[in-house]
């Protein structure tokens, strides 16, 4: 799993490991900034930033790709928002709002989720408002919303004169700050981040705490007739142990009895998207306190990296091969049982016969041609051969065979041949035939002694144990030399 913090910057860049099929992009708004106090109010505090997300994001690795990182308001102003593939927050593919800056008794809305872009979103917590003239001090900050839901609201001194400034609130899924006591003085706890713990402690007299490390907590808030500054948000945790949405500033204190004139400001909102706390009230209504500052945003990228490549195939046909035979001979098929001969007694057999323990003698089928024939496909392309026409052998004769025998017919099936081969010597030389054919085509190595006979009516031809009938009219009888007893007819 890779995973990318952008947090600054217009462009990025898509990894060349990008997939498309497993990726989040998620997005937090800026914090708006804290008001500083003026002559007619203590300040409010500013709202934390919204949160979106979206995933499965296509991207072409190698793009470059828009992106805005919103800014953390100052004194009142807003933050900005945060945005990635795009030229806009609307036309962004996710985007999220900033918070609004605090205003004379208003604190600053949170980022809408309404006005994000993404199929998770989150809306930030507003800051808090001081609620009238009265108080003197000032009021926390929202904090940012995150993964796991909305920022916290930041508390309030709820127009009490007496009362200590508003904690900050926590971060997504965190509590919102507390108000100020009006009876003791003291400052609001800051609300807890979304682990449910780490609130800053308000000031009771020694200084307003900040939230702890890590919680995303919210800053407590000042004490009232003091000048101490609210308390600092913190991160949360929710990305990695740097990264995650923040709390929101605690509210300064003010009207200090001290000998000092002027009043806290307030605390600052927490990376990533925090709201700063609004500034305390001075005594001599001259040194206001100072709202603090927002927090950026961020982008935050995940993805699982792209482990395989995309194969394209200039083959049509995906074909797959059982078995295939190369057919420029006579190749056997199906082979049924052989029969050895290597005694030394004449041999007849229709069935099967191998000489030599060599040969197979007797196919079912067998294919001439020129080019290698598939013999059986499992895919999409039909085989083709330049094949002659098929055979089928009811006997065969290896020409090393040591015994005289007989084979009862080969039969070609385009032919009308039939052909009776009678016994020869044993030796390396082609056998004499004797053929019963209708103008057959007769081609063997050796010359044959040949003689021809016109028979007007079936005539007998002998054999050793079969008696045959000629239906044509060429007879070849046995040659020259041949050890049947018809040689010389």
């Amino acid at each position: 799993m890779t995973q990318i913090f952008i947090i600054s910057g217009t462009l990025w860049i898509v990894p060349a490991d990008w997939n498309a099929a497993d990726n989040s992009v998620e997005t937090i708004g800026a914090g708006g900034g804290g008001q500083t106090a003026d002559a007619s109010f203590a300040g409010s505090g500013g709202g934390g930033g919204a949160y979106s997300k979206v995933t499965n994001l296509s991207l072409v690795a190698g793009n470059t790709v828009a992106v805005q990182i919103g800014g953390g308001g100052i004194s009142g102003s807003a933050g900005g928002d945060t945005w990635f593939n795009g030229t806009g927050l609307a036309t962004s593919s996710v985007g999220a709002q900033g918070g609004v800056g605090g205003a004379d008794n208003s604190g600053g809305a949170g980022g809408l989720s309404a006005n994000g872009v993404g199929q998770i979103r989150f809306p930030g917590g507003s800051g808090g408002a001081v609620g009238g003239s009265n108080p003197w001090t000032g009021a926390g900050g929202g904090g940012a919303a995150g993964p796991y839901g909305a920022g916290g609201p930041g508390g309030s001194p709820n127009n009490q004169v007496f009362a200590g400034g508003g904690g900050g609130g926590g971060n997504g899924n965190g509590t919102a700050g507390a108000n100020g006591d009006g009876a003791t003085g003291n400052g609001g706890t800051g609300g807890s981040g979304n682990s449910e713990i780490g609130g800053g402690t308000g000031d009771t007299g020694s200084g307003a705490g900040s939230a702890a490390a890590g919680s995303g907590g919210g800053g407590g808030g000042g004490r009232y007739g003091s000048s101490s500054d609210g308390g600092g948000g913190a991160t949360g945790v929710e990305f990695d142990s740097a990264h995650g949405s923040g709390g929101g500033g605690g509210g300064g204190g003010g009207r200090d009895f001290g000998g000092t004139s002027g009043a806290g400001n307030g605390g600052i909102g927490a990376n990533y998207g925090g709201g700063g706390g609004g500034g305390g009230y001075p005594r001599n209504n001259t040194d206001f306190g100072a709202g603090g500052n927002g927090a950026p945003g961020v982008i935050v990228v995940t993805y699982t990296p792209a482990t395989g490549a995309t194969v394209t195939a200039d083959s049509p046909n995906a074909v797959e091969y059982q078995a295939f035979g190369r057919a420029n001979q006579l190749d056997a098929v199906e082979i049924r049982g052989l029969i050895s001969s290597d005694g030394g007694l004449p041999i007849e057999g229709r069935p099967q016969v191998r000489g030599d323990g060599g040969t197979p003698i007797e196919a079912s089928s067998g294919t001439l041609g020129t080019s290698f024939l598939p013999i059986q496909s499992t895919g999409s392309l039909s085989p083709g051969a330049e094949a002659l026409l098929p055979f089928e052998f009811h006997a065969a004769q290896s020409a090393r065979a040591v015994n005289c025998a007989e084979w009862s017919t080969i039969q070609p099936l385009d032919a009308a041949i039939a052909i009776e081969l009678l016994a020869t010597r044993p030796g390396e030389t082609m056998f004499d035939l004797e053929c019963l054919a209708n103008g057959a085509k007769i081609l063997i190595d050796v010359p044959l002694c040949l003689q021809w006979a016109d028979p007007p009516i079936l005539a007998p031809v002998v054999a050793s144990t079969r008696l045959l009938r000629s239906p044509g009219r060429v007879r070849v009888l046995a040659g020259r030399g041949s050890l049947h007893r018809l040689r010389g007819l």
